[in-house]
């Protein structure tokens, strides 16, 4: 039988079908996009002209005019982009044109970014740069643009003056561009500004001092480290945003490397990216140049050496002490080297040489404001120390003045660079430097600076060092005594051999009461780890899923450990948690088994497929979804009606969840499902679409993609023949020919074939009841 279909395309339907359209490159495409440019949707129209933005596709440059000349603003603006991803030289002229036409600031930016992304070289594109630059009433974005095509036009001798007198936002900008140009003239530019520094903000002179570092051949060394320690402390974090910012191969890599061992401390975020770089930096030069490894060794070794002598010297120690008046002294002193200025470290020592001592209150004020941002544990300790404030001996007020003229309020920073240090030498794995880490270590442990410990415990991982290595599993079973050695050999365990410590970090994660952090470091290292032949770890891991201590999201983790380290003999405790009354213990045994059964070919196929089966009848949503995501992805004959209805029936949010999961699964049945949900209504189902669909565009379903969205797009709004689904036929047995083992799934197709007509038959059973 044959019936007529009215195949309608929504407005987003059409949207989805137009960006799509964008990864594809021919004149058939590229007409169909410009009759859409004139449509009375504008949000149509704009996908229609931001998905012609191909290089090359000269049709549209004159259609592209006209939107231009008579569209509305966003039309306007999303044409002249298309223009320049299209990048026709010979559009240059009309959009010149355009820029005397237009007064509005946000068009006239758009051309000038426009032209010169087309073609800065051009003659016409250079003048009107320079007429931007020397009009003083010019908008600030223009004249950015116009630099910037400058700079990439050669034109650098030109913007010398030019700059003398510019704005910091657009002298930065200037500093940051240097560094994607090739051009032989950009060191004598850098260093015509050399001089003229003084007047720049710590922002600009962050940038300024990179792109000296990077673009001269031989940069002054103590010029860099003079500005970056002295000024400002915005200054290098300027410095730093702009080096990790820039997606380049560093030129002297060595020489940056010494430049960030000897950099100041400025804070924690400013630190990490600091040793991001110099990590960055390492595996540069142990891929491209491993004969500078040994340089770097040297240099680090050095630095360890003097930083740790220096931080030594002088160090108001608590080694040795039992007297607690001493003790207070001396963690009151400490409190004041970490956190106070030199102005109020004098204030306290003015304090305690007046005889007799005034008023306390105002003092003890500023101190506790000054330790407003600290642990609790530092607050607790200044708390401990006010009693000091009253003593009535004058040799113990002595003794106070003896242990605060120690203090040292550069000691805290050299600490930071010498755990930076540390770091540094655990990633070049300089072996030679065990005996001094291992000192570092002791030290730390009997001043009780916590970073230090921990960082020298994760070097120390990395290095093998045999004395740390021995301790590891005493320190994992007693979580409780000390948190910076414990996260040390957490973070540190995936460097140690996985059979010596995998069953100590287990036992961590079954403990009820531990911190959500030390569980998250725990898990990170073991999916580092390859425990796949360690007997008895991955049955450890299953049982921590009916944890109860333990959230959804990291029991998701333990499924994924599991799926990538197990093997088939893990499988039946798995599947037994398929029948768990815990919604996240089910779907977590299910997404393990999904990567189990994609791997090993051992898996028994037909108990899982007939458990699967069960699972699609559950009574929560999420966990069907699941068991169909994991039918797909073992190739099931009958998993693709099921997406079918699923993707027909269920609430928006779940079927954008299914297509998010497809990706890994699809094939050309599956495809064509998702291209028949184009038609869908739902605003997060198309948007899902367009990312899954956009990323297969780029693969081997590029023309089956391409062929299905021009059809759409011809055939919407129209009566279309189409054949009418058969009646479903009934299945009242079990065949004998099948196994036992299928009914679960022979058993769910009954149901779902013959739903519709015995609801049919129980409805007219009902009504000629009433009758009667």
């Amino acid at each position: 039988m044959v019936t007529l279909k009215k195949v309608i395309l929504h407005k987003d339907s059409k949207i989805t079908i137009l960006t799509l359209l964008k990864n594809f490159y021919d004149e058939e495409i590229f007409s169909l996009l410009i009759k859409e440019f004139y449509n009375q949707d504008i949000d149509i129209s704009l996908a229609a002209i931001k998905a012609s933005g191909s290089i090359g596709n000269e049709a549209a440059v004159s259609h592209l005019y006209q939107i231009i000349e008579k569209g509305k603003i966003e039309q306007k603006i999303a044409s002249i982009k298309t223009l320049a991803s299209i990048r026709a030289p010979s559009s240059i002229n009309m959009l010149i044109k355009y820029f005397d036409l237009f007064e509005d600031k946000q068009i006239r930016n758009e051309i000038i970014n426009a032209i010169n992304t087309i073609s800065p070289v051009n003659e016409k594109v250079q003048e009107l740069n320079k007429s931007i630059l020397l009009n003083p009433n010019a908008d600030e974005n223009l004249k950015i643009n116009a630099v910037i095509g400058l700079m990439d036009s050669g034109n650098l001798n030109f913007l010398k003056p030019i700059l003398e007198k510019a704005s910091q936002n657009l002298l930065k900008t200037t500093f940051q561009h240097l560094h994607t140009i090739n051009n032989p003239d950009s060191e004598d530019f850098i260093k015509y500004f050399q001089d003229k520094i003084r007047v720049f903000t710590p922002y600009t002179l962050g940038t300024y001092l990179a792109a000296f570092q990077l673009k001269t051949k031989n940069p002054q060394q103590t010029f860099i480290i003079e500005k970056l320690q002295q000024s400002d402390s915005r200054v290098f974090i300027s410095f730093l945003v702009t080096l990790s910012g820039l997606e380049i191969k560093f030129f002297h890599p060595v020489r940056l490397f010494r430049l960030l061992l000897i950099a100041p401390y400025i804070d924690r975020e400013t630190e990490a990216m600091t040793g991001d770089l110099l990590i960055r930096l390492i595996k540069q030069i142990r891929k491209s140049s491993p004969h500078l490894l040994n340089e770097l060794t040297v240099m680090t070794h050095a630095h360890l050496e003097t930083i740790h002598a220096k931080i030594k010297k002088n160090y108001i120690s608590l080694k040795g002490i039992r007297e607690r008046d001493v003790l207070l002294k001396v963690l009151f002193s400490n409190l004041l080297e970490r956190y106070a200025n030199s102005e109020l470290i004098q204030e306290v020592q003015n304090y305690f040489k007046t005889d007799p001592f005034p008023d306390p209150a105002e003092l003890i004020k500023k101190i506790r404001e000054t330790l407003k941002d600290a642990p609790e544990e530092d607050k607790n300790k200044f708390e401990a120390c006010i009693s000091l404030f009253k003593m009535d001996s004058r040799k113990d007020v002595l003794t106070l003045l003896n242990t605060l003229s120690k203090i040292n309020i550069h000691r805290p920073y050299l600490m930071r660079r010498l755990n930076r240090i540390i770091r540094v030498a655990g990633t070049v794995k300089i072996r030679t430097s065990i005996k001094k880490i291992l000192d570092i270590f002791n030290f730390a442990s009997e001043e009780r600076i916590g970073f230090l410990q921990e960082t020298s415990i994760v070097t120390l991982c990395q290095l093998l060092s045999r004395t740390i290595i021995e301790k590891a599993r005493t320190y994992l079973s007693a979580p409780a005594n000390n948190k910076y050695l414990l996260y040390g050999y957490i973070r540190g365990s995936r460097f140690i051999p996985p059979k010596y410590i995998i069953v100590p970090l287990i036992h961590l994660l079954n403990i009820p009461r531990i911190e959500h952090k030390t569980t998250e470091l725990v898990l990170d290292s073991i999916k580092n780890m390859n425990i796949k032949d360690i007997k008895g770890s991955v049955l450890n891991l299953i049982k921590l899923l009916e944890a109860e201590h333990l959230t959804e999201e990291q029991k998701f983790r333990i499924a994924e450990i599991i799926g990538s380290q197990g093997d088939s003999t893990v499988f039946q405790p798995l599947l037994d948690l398929t029948l768990n009354n815990c919604k996240t213990i089910k779907i977590s045994a299910i997404k393990a088994i999904r990567h189990l059964a994609v791997k090993h070919s051992g898996i028994p196929r037909d108990i899982l497929t007939n458990r699967l089966y069960i699972l699609l009848e559950d009574e929560v949503k999420e966990v069907q979804v699941e068991a169909l995501i994991t039918l797909l992805s073992l190739k099931d004959d009958y998993a693709l009606q099921i997406l079918r209805d699923h993707v027909a029936e269920d609430t928006e949010e779940t079927v954008a969840y299914i297509i998010t999961n497809l990706q890994p699964v699809i094939s050309h049945d599956i495809l064509s499902i998702l291209l028949d949900l184009v038609f869908s209504e739902s605003k997060k189902v198309q948007e899902a679409l367009r990312d899954i669909i956009g990323n297969l565009s780029k693969g081997n379903f590029a023309e089956e993609i391409r062929s299905a969205l021009l059809e759409q797009l011809k055939t919407s709004s129209v009566e279309k023949a189409s054949a009418s689904r058969p009646p479903a036929v009934r299945k009242s047995s079990i065949p004998a020919k099948e196994s036992i083992i299928e009914h679960a799934k022979l058993e769910f197709k009954f149901k779902r074939e013959n739903s519709q007509l015995l609801t049919v038959f129980f409805i007219d059973i009902v009504g000629y009841t009433e009758k009667s």
